[in-house]
């Protein structure tokens, strides 16, 4: 699973997790990822709406919230405004 860092537009990290915990964590089936590839290697991609799920996962996490500094929620607001979900 790669999750995407918005920190900056101009810059991004890859960051892996377990893909099998997407469906009781963030209520994503993972028949719902899709599949991408460049030359040899094959990886899932969240589309933006998953992700927002689990960043709002993520930002019931204490420790999460008392670590990262409401990061999780900067992302969140983003996210809900390249979807439209406001």
């Amino acid at each position: 699973m790669i999750y995407m860092n918005m920190n900056s537009l101009k810059s991004s990290s890859v960051e892996f997790g377990i893909i099998d915990a997407l469906p009781e964590f963030a209520g994503i089936q993972l028949e719902e990822l899709e599949i991408h590839q460049r030359e040899d290697v094959k990886f899932y991609l969240l589309n933006p709406k998953q992700y927002l799920c689990v960043y709002e996962s993520s930002s019931k996490d204490s420790y999460r919230t008392g670590k990262n500094n409401n990061k999780d929620f900067k992302k969140i607001d983003f996210l809900k405004g390249i979807i439209n979900y406001d």
